[in-house]
């Protein structure tokens, strides 16, 4: 890459450091997952065993993920250790690991990708604003991207190379592991590739998977939770398949134009795009951990395709570029292909800021809602509500999730015989519980024991004792 393309990715990154910056604050939006992270973290430093939480499922929800990879509660230990819940620290933390993931991505795609192709893949993936929300919530998406792409642009063009390379690709697919059970993808996939590539087990492929493997090993016997994600497949059915097949190319396409009439030929230029790359560069190894990966995300039962495609984004827009590229017979066409994604990107920055949240999981009303709890229920109590993570991270409370399938009149009885002593509803923040809990409330002409807009507890003690 030559110095002008350099100091172009540099701009960009400069750009997306800055911006992310502006717009952080304290408010950290109604995404629980972090909430886990830090209970994982507080045990960690208490001394309590790393599985130990206090959420549950009803009796009517036959799982829950209770237990996340280690890889980032031990990151967040130490501040947590140093600000308590401070979530502007958090937020900053986020903040550089959203920089250094973009700055990997470019090292990644640089091995693989013309200069100006990775200055215009990445900045199409600096200006998402899906992934500039994401980064502003706690979770390992960007630490694992940051991983994820160090480990491959170690990756060697050629079939030899240096130990210290091996190793260090060995523990970048570790650390992967240890931020996202689809570590584990990318680790065979560096096995794959080299048969793929070389037709053997190369000296580098074995060293780096051998390493990765024995950190794996070591994870799972210190802190096991990375199959946690298995028995969430078997919920996998043919509606599930259908959705992600629907959403999946959507998302894929309305990076850059947003229009289903566009996403049959944008989808097209996309595969001959990888079809490209995969002749031009030899089976770059982007595609071995593309190839396991992909099948995971299609019969995932759970619908975030812009956060679970974030590991493939930098290969598919590549993928658009190099098309369109081929077909233009120069940058022009990549161009304007990038152009439109800005401007896409750009409206949706431009609609958040006219519209910003107001509440968030740790917004004043949610802070009393909280209050309330640790202060006026019992040890014992059991709480019900949308997002139990949360709930039991601030309160210490055992919190349960309700089913959010089922019809209201078999609402009681789940809660009741699940062990729910209240209930925290929210139906102006969240949508399911203005389906179910409104409906389920409203029959049973239930008032609130708390009330701070639009947070309100009940008590589902008098409810409980009128049996079935």
């Amino acid at each position: 890459m030559r110095v002008r393309e350099i100091s172009v990715v540099s701009v960009i990154l400069l750009s997306a450091a800055v911006w992310q910056a502006a717009g952080l604050t304290s408010l950290h939006g109604w995404s629980d997952d972090g909430s886990l992270y830090l209970r994982h973290a507080e045990n960690l430093l208490a001394g309590r065993p790393y599985s130990s939480v206090l959420h549950a499922p009803v009796r009517s929800l036959p799982w829950v993920l209770e237990t996340y990879p280690p890889g980032l509660p031990l990151l967040l230990a130490p501040l947590v250790a140093w600000r308590g819940l401070d979530w502007m620290a958090f937020q900053g933390m986020m903040w550089f690991w959203y920089v250094a993931a973009l700055a990997a991505v470019a090292a990644a795609v640089w091995r693989i990708a013309r200069p100006w192709e990775t200055v215009a893949v990445l900045g199409m993936l600096a200006a998402h604003f899906e992934y500039s929300r994401l980064a502003s919530h706690i979770n390992s998406d960007f630490p694992f991207l940051l991983a994820q792409a160090l480990a491959l642009a170690l990756v060697p063009q050629g079939a030899h190379a240096s130990w210290w390379r091996a190793v260090a690709a060995g523990l970048a697919g570790g650390c992967a592991y240890s931020l996202r059970s689809a570590g584990l993808f990318l680790v065979a996939g560096g096995a794959l590739h080299s048969w793929w590539r070389w037709g053997r087990w190369t000296r580098f492929a074995a060293v780096s998977t051998c390493l990765a493997v024995g950190c794996m090993a070591v994870q799972s016997a210190l802190a096991p939770g990375g199959g946690a994600y298995l028995p969430a497949l078997r919920s996998v059915t043919w509606m599930t398949l259908r959705r992600n097949l629907i959403q999946i190319p959507l998302e894929l396409t309305g990076v850059v134009w947003p229009a289903m009439w566009m996403a049959p030929p944008l989808l097209l230029l996309g595969m001959f795009g990888l079809w490209r790359l995969v002749v031009d560069e030899r089976r770059p190894a982007w595609f071995a951990f593309a190839v396991l990966y992909l099948p995971v995300v299609l019969v995932w039962p759970y619908s975030d395709p812009a956060r679970f495609l974030l590991p493939l984004m930098p290969l598919w827009l590549l993928g658009l570029v190099r098309g369109a590229g081929t077909l233009a017979r120069g940058p022009w066409l990549p161009a304007v292909l990038a152009a439109a994604a800005l401007l896409t990107q750009f409206r949706a920055h431009l609609d958040f800021q006219r519209n910003p949240p107001i509440y968030g999981l740790n917004d004043p009303a949610a802070l009393a809602a909280y209050q309330y709890v640790k202060d006026s229920l019992p040890a014992a109590a059991v709480i019900a509500c949308r997002k139990p993570r949360t709930v039991s991270l601030f309160t210490g409370r055992r919190s349960l999730a309700y089913n959010p399938w089922l019809p209201p009149a078999a609402m009681r009885t789940d809660l009741c015989d699940s062990g729910a002593t209240h209930l925290l509803s929210a139906p102006d923040v969240f949508p399911d519980d203005r389906r179910v809990l409104a409906p389920f409330l409203e029959e049973l002409k239930l008032n609130p024991v708390f009330a701070a807009a639009p947070y309100a507890v009940y008590d589902l003690g008098p409810v409980c004792r009128l049996g079935p």
